[in-house]
This record gives C-alpha cells, sequence and structure tokens, in this order.
C-alpha cells in the first residue's frame, strides 16, 4: 500500500515559505521600531535640554546692569 505525500510536501513548504516570511517581516519591523526608539530618546533628551536652558533663562533673566541699564535709564547713571 502506498501512500501519495506530494499533497502534504507541498503544505509543508508552503508553510515554511510563510515563516520566512513572517520572520523578514518580524526583522523588518523590529529595525523600524529600533530606529523609531532612537529617534523618541533623542527627542526626548532635546526637550530635557530645552527645558532645563528655558528654565535656566527664567532664573537668570537677564538684569540691566553696565550699558544697559544706562542706555535705557540715563537719569540713574554716574555719567556726566
Amino acid at each position: 500500500m502506498a501512500t501519495d505525500i506530494s499533497e502534504r510536501k507541498r503544505m509543508e513548504e508552503a508553510l515554511r515559505q510563510l515563516n520566512e516570511t513572517l520572520e523578514q517581516q518580524v526583522t523588518q519591523r523590529t529595525e523600524l521600531a529600533r530606529i523609531r526608539t532612537r529617534q523618541l530618546q533623542t527627542l526626548a533628551v532635546e526637550l530635557i535640554e530645552t527645558e532645563e536652558r528655558a528654565a535656566k533663562d527664567r532664573r537668570t533673566a537677564p538684569r540691566e546692569t553696565g550699558f544697559a541699564k544706562t542706555w535705557r535709564n540715563p537719569s540713574e547713571s554716574n555719567i556726566c
């Protein structure tokens, strides 16, 4: 009694190809996720640095001293 296994072989090959395609998609999407993660990390660092600079600028707002103070308020200067 002989059994024809050609259909089973075709199904196994189709399954192998589907698995290979799936693995390629997973690899591509994983790499894309890595790239996007790096981009988000970079943006997060830039945002934090910008916020820190803005906070520092608010704490150390330029005070009018020297020339700027004299120029805006000449009556307060000691210049004759």
